[in-house]
């Protein structure tokens, strides 16, 4: 399940957003968690989802990405509009900026480069770099 968590400095006026993953089961666990530990912050949207989806997410919000703080993105309407965007969304623009996203070419194994393998396979029939079918 993955998770849209406004900071304590939500309401103020530089808000940050955190996309997170959290394993099945545990959406009461991860509030409990967040509320303990950040009481003035707000989970704005839940989805389901993976730790793919999340790096999707993450690679789709590059753009509003907090410099010093991994999985922190600055809050912008679009940040919750792409956030609750059907994965086919994700998929294409991902596939659309490919030549960004995935450059340099991510290293085999790596989660990044099963995504690109991915969309490879789903958009093209084939994994092909530089010429060379995988």
């Amino acid at each position: 399940m993955l998770y849209l968590f406004g900071t304590g400095a939500f309401k103020s006026s530089r808000k940050a957003v955190k996309v997170g993953y959290t394993g099945d089961g545990s959406k009461e666990a991860r509030e409990t968690a967040y509320n303990l530990h950040n009481p003035m912050g707000e989970f704005i949207a839940w989805r389901d989802g993976d730790r793919t989806m999340e790096l999707k997410l993450h690679l789709r919000l590059a753009d509003y990405k907090v410099e010093f703080l991994d999985e922190w993105f600055y809050y912008e309407p679009e940040v919750e509009t792409i956030f609750g965007s059907p994965v086919s969304d994700l998929n294409d623009w991902l596939w659309d900026n490919r030549g960004t996203v995935f450059y340099p070419l991510p290293k085999p194994g790596t989660l990044k480069r099963k995504i690109y393998d991915e969309l490879s396979m789903l958009k093209q029939g084939s994994n092909v770099v530089e010429g060379v079918s995988l």
